[in-house]
């Protein structure tokens, strides 16, 4: 269910919602640039994606208003201490993990029972559910919890264990805590997330293998597979080229970055349509050759 709902990529040409009567209608979700965790980031973009299709059928067509919610949704991200509440419109001061519960939970479970389920989304429902009984208990320090929740996993460790790891991030203890803190979502030489990952024993979703396996045998008509073939292309008429900017929905040629090739669609990338795009990439090459002649 959560596939194809929720993804990065810049622009859309089509609208991420889509309700009856209301059309054009557009929503920004922020799944968090630095997130390492794969059951966090699963669980980020399912429970996302279980709400907007809630949204889509009708079954939540209203809610309890929250009071100034970036600034509440700020204070609870700043709290690391647990107890979280939020005040709505009506004054009312309630339980953010209630809020959560009876607002969209409930409502998710009633969509599950109509809907065709894979062994994924059994898999985020009933996960999230148990993290959220454990964060009621407080909970913070259950392996169940820390291995799965990257903030309570980077807390934990900061807090407990930063010691145990080779890392040396600052001269004065708070400083070096700060600079493993922001070390967790770097990738480099030394990745203290994997280091970390490995030695806490944080729960995998992928293998090695099976990223491995993906990027040389991407799903058919996948953006995956469009990217691997224009970087293959590309590379075969500029072997020299050692700067190419690859990112999820473009590939850039440097340095004047006025060179781009844009597939923001995840899918539905057919051999007609990677063969119009694989003209692009020709030009692309074309383009720079005639550049430095």
């Amino acid at each position: 269910m959560a596939t194809n709902r929720v993804f990065g990529g810049g622009g859309r040409k089509h609208s991420l919602f889509s309700i009856k009567g209301i059309s054009n209608l557009r929503i920004h979700v922020d799944s968090g640039e630095g997130l390492r965790g794969e059951v966090a980031r699963l669980l980020n973009n399912a429970i996302t994606s279980y709400v907007i299709q809630a949204v889509e059928s009708d079954k939540i067509d209203k809610v309890d208003g929250i009071e100034n919610p970036i600034g509440a949704f700020r204070a609870i991200s700043r709290n690391i201490e647990g107890d979280w509440k939020i005040r709505l419109d009506n004054g009312e001061r309630v339980s953010a993990l209630d809020y959560l519960n009876s607002t969209y939970i409930a409502v998710v479970e009633d969509l599950f029972e109509e809907r065709e389920l894979s062994c994924w989304d059994v898999y985020a429902l009933r996960t999230f559910k148990e993290l959220h009984k454990k964060l009621e208990q407080g909970l913070y320090e259950d392996p169940f919890v820390f291995r799965k929740i990257e903030w309570l996993m980077k807390l934990y460790v900061i807090e407990n264990e930063i010691d145990r790891f080779d890392y040396d991030g600052g001269r004065e203890e708070e400083e070096k805590k700060i600079c493993a803190c922001f070390d967790f979502s770097n990738l480099g030489e030394h990745d203290l997330y994997e280091v970390v990952a490995d030695a806490i024993g944080v729960e995998r979703i992928l293998s090695e293998e099976d990223i491995g396996e993906a990027l040389l045998y991407p799903p058919e008509n996948s953006r995956a597979l469009l990217r691997t073939a224009l970087v293959d292309a590309i590379m075969q008429i500029q072997p020299e080229n050692e700067n190419l900017i690859v990112r999820w929905n473009r590939i850039v040629n440097p340095p004047t970055r006025e060179e781009e090739i844009n597939f923001d669609e995840m899918d539905g990338w057919d051999a007609e349509r990677i063969k119009e795009k694989m003209e692009e990439a020709e030009r692309f090459g074309r383009n720079r050759r005639l550049a430095f002649a």
